[in-house]
This record gives C-alpha cells, sequence and structure tokens, in this order.
C-alpha cells in the first residue's frame, strides 16, 4: 500500500475590530476604514469561501466538508460598526462572519447593544463570547 504524505493547508483568518473613517485613538491602530474593509472583501469574492468559526470547526472534525480555499472572517470585542458597515458589506457578497462579542462592552458608546447583537444573529453572522 502506497501511504500519501498530506500537507496540511493554511488557513487564513482575517481578524478585525472596528471599521472606521474615525475612530477612537485606543482602537484606531486596530481598525481599517470602510474603504479598504471592502476591497479587502473584493479581494475574496470569488478566490476563497468564507466559513464561520463554528463551520471551519465541523470541518476540522470531519463533520462538513472543508471547502478548497477556505478562509474565516473575525471580529472582536463587538464594535458597533460590526452590525452598521461590516454586516452590509460581507451580506452583500454573500460572505459569513463570526463576531465575538465582550459581554462588559455592551451599551458603551461605539459598541454594540444586546439588541444589535440580536440583528446581527438574524443578519447570519455568528456571535460568540470574548
Amino acid at each position: 500500500m502506497i501511504e500519501m504524505a498530506v500537507r496540511p493547508m493554511p488557513i487564513p483568518v482575517l481578524l478585525y475590530h472596528s471599521i472606521s473613517d474615525a475612530p477612537e485613538d485606543s482602537i484606531a491602530p486596530y481598525t481599517v476604514t470602510p474603504d479598504i474593509f471592502e476591497r479587502q472583501l473584493d479581494a475574496i469574492v470569488g478566490r476563497r469561501q468564507a466559513l464561520t468559526l463554528s463551520r471551519l470547526a465541523e470541518c476540522l472534525a470531519g463533520r462538513a466538508e472543508l471547502p478548497e480555499s477556505p478562509v474565516v472572517i473575525t471580529f472582536d470585542d463587538g464594535f458597533a460598526d460590526n452590525l452598521t458597515v461590516g454586516a452590509p458589506q460581507l451580506a452583500s457578497r454573500g460572505l459569513s462572519a463570526t463576531v465575538f462579542v465582550t459581554s462588559g462592552y455592551l451599551d458603551r458608546p461605539g459598541m454594540l447593544t444586546p439588541m444589535q447583537v440580536s440583528e446581527l444573529d438574524s443578519a447570519g453572522i455568528e456571535v460568540g463570547a470574548h
């Protein structure tokens, strides 16, 4: 019997925090502008298949088939612009993502509210705890 060597496939994970033209100083180093975000998403469309993190876990556990060119898109902390800017841009391109919400940040200025977290879920964006 011939054994084949299988090389693990690298799976890119794009991690975002905030999408803004005018971020607060504390988050500015971790922010992309809406224009850059759109260009990055455009680079994915037709080249890679976006998976939520839980879908990737299912694939790696052998419970689902891993697409040929997967990519995972995540957001940390739960900035409101993840819903107002990110979700519509993802939806318009048929891309999925996972938002990790820091529960202690809910309802703070610039952050998601509990109602907005529900809106993310309704929009097909996976929500997890950060």
